[in-house]
């Protein structure tokens, strides 16, 4: 859907958008006008402290596009690689390339250098800005008499390089230039580089606000790779147009989360499943290791606030729960926003009853990448939410359960994918809209409900499709398991059915000093516990145990088609 409409009606800052989306360019600038003293970037190390206000960085920004312009001759039309770890200086490059005209592409610091070289190689990248060490590696060789550097150790550290240069005005070009190409995960196969503009990530930030308020008093945690458009946009973007500041952490790390967190500062934790699963889970364990009498208490004092939301749609947790709040270093924050996969809705609904609203959207790469967002004061547990401002979501090719494959318009949706004409044209249906190849079905209320993936389901015997996401869902919250797959496996070579098979990789933590023995009747009494929970043909008839773990995206999903049809040892 092309619409150059802007209208975004802020509750907090009574402000409304109206005409063309700015690009990121002018979008920066603005919020550097208001909230020019206001803290932006921030690093919560104690023995290393960085902190800079909106006006430094866009003075940084300003400079190092000057550089970029002048200097290395960076002119629209230009495709510059960034890959780096979480930083102050990774968003200050991104913001100086799009200043200069170019276009970013980020790439995933934990990749391999082959592979993002390869990757630098597809996009027609002219050089490089990097962290220090993948230099050392042999990372962007090709383009070394430019490559810039994101570490102050290096000779061409972006802020020391360019710290003398002239401030560059602010851009004048279109919001529908191109602004990154970001590659897919790849969980099926290979990566496709998708094309955003400034107007699909810039609508897109201001669009999920209709589910969500911020203020510039806000504190987000960068502590997904800010490469992947997830962290980019809810950890990144979207605090940059409403003067919040971004706090960048190194990495999923819990023993140096819980440090930060303990500075009682970050307000906007947007995370993975994984992430507030483990949050989760101490939280309780630390409770039941207060003894029987403390855990009851707990859940009591969870259950009367549960009964505040219910009825009256009050959150009293902090006030009822504080102390547990506080242990766990999670008293400052307001707000978990889930993405990147299914999240159990126990998970959602105890972090409520505990005082934090958390609540669960959904998008794709493809769409800059928020589509949906539960409102926080009308969350539906199991739901990915409701379409944000200006997104028209349909369910394509409906069966006859009301399921289908969920289909996207919007100003949010990319252009296409990078020298890719045929998977562009496949990626849309014959009215305009982007194809998810997840499946769902939207409820009378107009939430929407993800039942699986489209390219993964699996035909049983009986002729009845599985969902593996809905399947590994039970055993999202099961320690034991520090992975879990399932998948189709050829069950009757004549009639080519398939039954469902799992493949665990066990914690190996939890089972240290077990028997290989212990080991499997544990899993296996684990698979036998979740199929009473499943339908008849959901349920597991074989299971694979695994000695090495499953290769994993930056957002710590499965790359199913790495895993090898024979991978493990069959113990049922």
């Amino acid at each position: 859907m092309k619409t150059n409409l802007a209208y975004v009606a802020d509750p907090n800052h009574k402000r409304k958008y109206e005409g063309d989306w700015p690009t990121l360019p002018k979008m920066l600038h603005n919020s550097a006008q208001s909230f020019a003293d206001n803290l932006c970037f921030t690093v919560l190390d104690p023995e290393n402290p960085f902190s800079m206000t909106y006006k430094e960085v866009l003075t940084s920004v300003q400079r190092l596009s000057s550089m970029l312009t002048h200097d290395l001759n960076v002119q629209a039309g230009d495709n510059i690689a960034l890959c780096g770890a979480n930083s102050p200086e990774w968003g200050i490059a991104f913001f100086a390339i799009l200043w200069s005209g170019a276009t970013v592409i980020p790439l995933d610091a934990t990749a391999s250098i082959e592979k993002n070289n390869s990757l630098a190689k597809r996009a027609d990248v002219r050089f490089v800005i990097g962290d220090e060490e993948f230099f050392k590696e042999g990372f962007g060789s090709a383009y070394s008499a430019h490559n810039l550097c994101l570490n102050k150790t290096h000779p061409r550290y972006i802020l020391e390089i360019s710290a003398r240069k002239e401030l560059a005005e602010v851009p004048t070009y279109n919001n529908e230039q191109l602004a990154a190409i970001l590659f897919t995960s790849g969980t099926t196969g290979m990566e496709k580089g998708v094309m955003l503009t400034h107007r699909n990530l810039v609508s897109d930030a201001y669009c999920l606000e209709s589910m969500v308020s911020f203020t510039p008093k806000d504190m987000f945690y960068a502590i997904l790779p800010i490469h992947h458009t997830y962290c980019m946009q809810s950890s990144f973007i979207t605090p940059l147009t409403n003067g919040a500041s971004i706090a960048f952490a190194k990495g999923i790390v819990i023993s140096q989360m819980m440090k930060e967190l303990a500075l009682n500062k970050i307000t906007v934790i947007a995370g993975i499943p994984l992430l507030f699963n483990k949050l989760l889970q101490g939280i309780l364990d630390g409770v039941r290791k207060k003894g029987a009498i403390s855990y009851g208490l707990v859940r009591s004092l969870m259950a009367i606030n549960a009964l505040s939301l219910n009825v009256f749609n009050k959150n009293v947790g902090k006030k009822l729960l504080g102390f547990v709040l506080k242990k766990a270093n999670l008293q400052g924050v307001n707000l978990m926003i889930s993405g990147g996969g299914p999240i159990p809705p126990t998970t959602i609904k105890l972090f409520n009853h505990l005082g934090i609203t958390c609540v669960q959207g959904y998008g794709l790469t493809e769409t800059s990448p928020i589509v949906t967002l539960n409102p926080v004061n009308r969350n539906k547990h199991k739901s990915i939410g409701l379409p944000i401002d200006l997104t028209d979501i349909i369910i394509h090719n409906v069966d006859n359960d009301g399921n289908g494959e969920i289909a996207v318009k919007g100003p949010m949706v990319f252009e296409g994918y990078y020298h890719n004409p045929e998977a562009t044209a496949d990626a849309f249906t014959s009215e305009g809209y982007f194809k998810t190849g997840d499946l769902g079905y939207i409820d009378p209320d107009g939430y929407v409900y993800i039942t699986g993936r489209s390219k993964n389901i699996i035909v049983t015997e009986g002729g009845k499709n599985v969902s593996p996401e809905e399947v590994e869902d039970i055993f999202q919250l099961t320690p034991e398991f520090e992975q879990v797959l399932i998948r189709g496996y050829l069950a009757n070579a004549e009639t080519q059915s398939e039954g469902i098979e799992a493949l665990v990789y066990p914690n190996k933590d939890l089972f240290k000093g077990k028997s290989e023995a212990e080991i499997t009747e544990s899993i296996l009494e684990l698979i036998r516990a979740g199929n009473k929970r499943l339908s008849s043909y959901q349920r597991i008839g074989q299971v694979r145990l695994l000695d090495q773990p499953m290769e994993l995206t930056g957002t710590k999903k499965i790359r199913r088609h790495t895993v090898d049809k024979d991978a493990g040892k069959i113990i049922m």
